[in-house]
């Protein structure tokens, strides 16, 4: 007999699609769902200032639901992967690529955390030329040299900007002009030779018959009118000037608090970067916390506004329910300007208390939107002050709006004058002195 050949015994599955659990397409998406889930869970740790839903402001809840969005597609395209592939492969190195990820990050975690316990958390303002100063916050450091944004700073005894003529105005008589005010006196971006108060000096002293003149510099980069008063106060109003110029405005506007000021008490009394954010980032999310996003935020400015800071709670400058955008404005401006125009008229009392000469400046600049209004309302203040008060007033910004090419006169920041717009300030000014 011929044995007859084996026959193959097939399943009734086979020649079908694999779709069992075990299919390439189900075991890439559970694989790589998995760790995509657990990365996207930390971001659910997190308070907003202004909660809407849960413990997320809008914003918030709006930044979740894209990660989540990609957090799901993310999976799906790694499974679609492995289903043409007919292999899990892809996930697995999907995987291994986060795990990587993740280990190198942790790493530099850990060695950001141990760097950053030991720098100061005052590092920026030390690279400004600053100090901490128990009266001012901060304040230029005496007798310093630093280099920053492309210019050379030098500052006295005092620390006011270095007096190129000498230190002999402090014993010589004349006329003695001190410039108050913040970094667009001091100077920022330009060399001790370059600044408008410097310049000043030389056209004053030219259309004087160079009569006895000093034209001192004592402004200080990121003092608010508040600030400045307390400088004038303290370290101008005991050296006996015959006129004080002022000049000033933004830093009011960009500051934060009561006070107005361009520094928090977290960096005035933490010890290190590392306190600093933690306190700074308290209630968000751990990767807003971490180190690593602290110094990548700093080199990437856009990274600042995906997880949304947290606001301080006693600060009364956000937007109130039911307010309009124009009225939160003018709100704003009321509130900033009813400080700044203040400060201003206290400096000006306590100068002619003592026959001193007060000279107020508008300031100009080539800003837009919201900061333009609050800037042009601040400087209205300053004409009625001068109005009602008859103080002397040099309205520089008036004088600009006839200028062409506007930007050509400031650095990138349109307030901050470059050489032409110092020039311009102290040609207006000497112009109108009498």
């Amino acid at each position: 007999m011929i044995a007859e050949p084996a026959r193959e015994i097939r399943s009734p599955t086979d020649g079908a699609p694999d779709r069992g659990p075990r299919s390439p397409f189900l075991r890439g998406y559970v694989v790589a769902a998995i760790p995509s889930t657990l990365l996207f869970l930390p971001l659910l740790a997190h308070r907003s200032a202004d909660p809407v839903l849960l413990t997320f402001s809008t914003s918030y809840v709006a930044f979740l639901a894209v990660v989540a969005l990609a957090a799901t597609v993310l999976p799906l395209i790694i499974a679609a992967a492995c289903r043409r592939s007919q292999s899990a492969s892809p996930a697995y190195s999907f995987v291994l690529g986060l795990v990587a990820l993740v280990v190198s990050c942790s790493f530099v975690e850990m060695i950001l955390t141990y760097r950053l316990r030991l720098e100061d958390a005052f590092a920026q303002y030390a690279k400004w030329g600053h100090k901490r100063s128990l009266l001012f916050a901060f304040e230029a450091t005496p007798n310093h040299k630093w280099v920053d944004a492309g210019a050379t700073y030098t500052t006295n005894r005092l620390g006011f900007r270095t007096h190129l003529g000498g230190d002999s105005w402090e014993k010589g008589g004349g006329t003695r002009i001190f410039t108050l005010g913040e970094s667009s006196v001091f100077g920022y971006g330009l060399n001790d030779d370059e600044t408008w108060p410097h310049l000043l000096e030389t056209k004053l002293r030219t259309s004087l018959d160079r009569r006895p003149l000093d034209v001192i510099n004592a402004g200080n980069n990121g003092h608010t009118s508040l600030q400045t008063l307390f400088r004038f106060y303290t370290k101008v109003l005991p050296l006996e000037p015959s006129h004080v110029i002022l000049y000033l405005g933004p830093n009011d506007v960009y500051g934060t608090g009561p006070d107005r000021l361009l520094i928090t008490e977290d960096i005035l009394f933490s010890g290190s970067v590392a306190q600093f954010w933690a306190a700074e980032t308290r209630g968000q999310n751990p990767y807003a916390r971490s180190l690593l996003f602290y110094v990548l935020q700093r080199s990437v400015p856009p990274l600042q506004r995906i997880v949304p800071e947290a606001a301080d709670p006693a600060s009364a400058d956000g937007p109130r329910p039911n307010e309009t955008p124009d009225q939160e404005l003018q709100r704003l401006s009321d509130t900033i300007g009813r400080a700044y125009i203040e400060n201003v008229g206290t400096i000006c009392r306590l100068a002619r208390g003592k026959g001193i000469e007060p000279v107020l400046v508008t300031f100009m600049h080539n800003m837009r939107g919201r900061l333009r209004i609050m800037l042009e309302h601040n400087n209205e203040l300053l004409r009625k002050l001068a109005s009602e008060e008859k103080i002397a007033l040099i309205d520089v910004a008036r004088a600009f709006e006839s200028s062409a090419a506007k930007g050509s006169y400031f650095f990138a920041d349109q307030y901050h004058p470059n050489r032409k717009g110092a020039k311009f300030i102290a040609s207006t000014v000497a112009g109108e002195w009498r």
